[in-house]
């Protein structure tokens, strides 16, 4: 007999005969948050653009000073990025959606892009459970111009939003300061979970 049960992102058909024989195994959560972020330069390791450089160091200080498991492509990716993405999507609790001008265009205009791959199961998820599963993160991109119609993400618009200011790209201490608040509403959320 098949039946449907929820993965972390979506609904899967299973066999209950082996469910129940341990043959089935849904994923459990071992990852806390998942950055998704897309930045607007092609790098190598020697030349990081500003807004990848700001996001290493969120996942850097996230994991060396919270002791957040923390998925971040670039650390995490060896090979075969597309079953390693969605392995780690379907481990993470909660996202961190790091909402750049490019980012926003790719999520509102290509359904394929990673940020729509990403981003889009935990806003199905959080619109049809009663947690909060998503940390908006906005990066070279104001508060205003976010909000403005059609340009921010609506169901982003409503949450407790994280702005970065530009001066980050000079001063450390606002991207530890940030580090910091994304920690703290890592910890609301995580109260949800009980």
């Amino acid at each position: 007999m098949n039946i449907q049960i929820s993965s972390n992102r979506k609904l899967v058909n299973v066999n209950y005969d082996n469910l129940v024989q341990g043959k089935i195994t849904i994923p459990e959560i071992s990852i806390e948050l998942f950055l998704s972020h897309c930045t607007k330069e092609k790098f190598d390791d020697n030349k990081l653009d500003p807004q990848h450089n700001c996001v290493k160091r969120l996942s850097e200080i996230l994991i060396n000073h919270h002791k957040l498991r923390t998925f971040f492509d670039r650390n995490d990716i060896k090979s075969n990025p597309g079953n390693i993405i969605n392995d780690a999507l379907d481990r993470s609790r909660i996202l961190v959606a790091i909402c750049t001008p490019e980012y926003i265009a790719q999520f509102m205009k290509q359904r394929n892009s990673w940020p729509s791959l990403e981003l889009g199961p935990f806003i199905i998820w959080e619109v049809n459970s009663s947690k909060d599963r998503i940390i908006p993160v906005l990066l070279d991109i104001s508060r205003e111009e976010f909000q403005k119609q059609g340009c921010g993400i609506p169901t982003l618009i409503r949450k407790r939003i994280i702005e970065i200011p530009s001066e980050y790209r000079s001063d450390e201490n606002i991207i530890v300061n940030k580090a910091n608040e994304i920690a703290l509403i890592h910890s609301e959320y995580f109260q949800q979970w009980g």
